[in-house]
């Protein structure tokens, strides 16, 4: 498996990096693999497939715990709180990025009735 960056932003893989920040080669958090998996799988969108991602390193950072040795101590539970407020960022703001330039509850609302024209039946 291979890790690599380019700060120029040449491919969809260095542009989930740069929002993730998994930018520094002696810190890795995904795989090159990993990341073009996540964008097969979000058909090659940058914010789906950053998502994908956030939520993976979240698992991973999970099955570690805080630990202390005297007075040094290495919060683990802080980075995980970090990437959940990236992951609730990121799928806040999903609705305003080109690839979803229209919120899906956008064409009906809670109050309208539901419908043949909206998915129910008609009355």
């Amino acid at each position: 498996m291979a890790w690599s960056y380019d700060p120029n932003l040449p491919t969809k893989k260095d542009e989930v990096r740069l929002i993730i920040g998994d930018t520094d080669i002696d810190d890795q958090l995904l795989q090159d693999e990993e990341i073009e998996y996540f964008l097969e799988q979000s058909q090659d969108s940058v914010t789906q497939a950053s998502i994908k991602a956030v939520m993976a390193i979240i698992a991973k950072l999970s099955r570690k715990v805080d630990k202390s040795v005297g007075e040094a101590k290495l919060s683990l539970s802080q980075q995980i709180e970090h990437y959940q407020r990236l992951l609730n960022d990121l799928k806040s703001n999903m609705i305003v990025t080109p690839e979803f330039e229209t919120p899906p509850d956008a064409f009906f609302t809670r109050d309208e009735p539901y419908n043949e024209y909206n998915g129910g039946d008609s009355e």
